[in-house]
């Protein structure tokens, strides 16, 4: 199979599988009326029409053909930079009158999901702004200890977009799971791999994207946007290299995060305070421009991208 390969499939290979999706729900719909009550069908597919395609799963027919009651979008690794692919798929399903539920999963490859409610309510609200009937979570398991605490949090909260959308939450950019050691195929193949993190900044025209669902200009003239701050941690640069950091079309910059920079050029983060102006709702981009010195020893990367967002309330 040209899967086992990391190649998309053939028409043939999609034809083949929606064949088996035909017979699946012929089965369950006798079943159904067996028992004088439904059985709902649901399928988990990669985040975006393309991929699916790519993976053997023509969504669109099956969706046509109402071969499936509902939708779960993505495996849910990489929920910021997928959430406005997967407004394509909440799109597609709710033309065929099939609800979508977009995926978070808590194996992320920095971890922020095993210990930080608000990055929960930062995936949450971009969900929800997408259109999505409701959000599918995976891997959120733990329900012991503090870890048990937080998880009840996590339910009690996210379902509800209202009860979240002035709460505090931590923006991020997805880290690329196989540089994290994740070797497996729906990492390598299935899933949405644009634009993530660790960003090479020595590749000219490399740059990353991720997605906030706050409407932060909002909340700005509400007066109760608290703080906005980015943090940016930037690894491997010497400090005599020179480097010009881009948001949204924007250069980033300080003499305090400068000079903190200079005492530690090889690992540090850089913060920087932004407004609500800087702040898009919807799809954010960073990138930036480089001039490497002769003592720089390793390949310089932006390798982690968080975005703060505190209210008064």
């Amino acid at each position: 199979m040209p899967t086992f390969e990391g190649r998309p499939v053939e028409q043939r290979h999609r034809d083949m599988l929606t064949e088996f999706q035909r017979q699946l729900r012929k089965m369950t719909r006798e079943y159904a009326e067996k028992r004088n009550r439904p059985l709902l069908l649901a399928v988990v597919v990669p985040e975006t029409v393309e991929i699916s395609r790519d993976a053997g799963i023509d969504i669109e027919v099956w969706l046509k053909e109402q071969l499936v009651d509902m939708v779960i979008a993505g495996n849910g690794y990489v929920p910021f930079s997928t959430s406005m692919a997967t407004l394509q798929m909440v799109e597609l399903g709710h033309k065929y009158g099939v609800p979508v539920y977009p995926q978070i999963n808590a194996n992320t490859g920095d971890g922020l999901f095993k210990r930080n409610i608000e990055v929960w309510r930062a995936a949450g609200m971009n969900f929800w702004s997408t259109g999505g009937d409701g959000i599918c979570l995976f891997n959120l398991i733990d329900m012991d200890g503090e870890a048990g605490k937080m998880t009840r949090r996590i339910l009690t909260e996210i379902g509800d977009p209202a009860k979240i959308a002035r709460q505090d939450k931590l923006y991020a950019a997805d880290i690329d799971l196989e540089t994290a050691g994740y070797g497996f195929g729906d990492v390598r193949f299935y899933m949405y791999r644009q634009n993530l993190v660790p960003m090479p900044l020595a590749l000219p025209g490399s740059y990353v994207e991720f997605s906030v669902g706050d409407n932060l200009q909002g909340a700005a003239k509400e007066g109760i946007l608290s703080e906005l701050k980015l943090r940016l941690l930037i690894e491997g640069l010497a400090a005599s290299d020179t480097l010009s950091l881009n948001f949204n079309g924007k250069t980033l910059g300080g003499k305090q995060a400068d000079a903190a920079f200079k005492a530690n050029p090889e690992s540090h983060w850089r913060e920087y305070d932004l407004n609500a102006s800087d702040v898009k709702n919807g799809t954010n981009r960073i990138d930036a421009e480089l001039t490497l010195s002769r003592s720089t020893k390793t390949a310089p990367s932006l390798s982690r991208l968080e975005l703060s967002v505190r209210y008064r309330i």
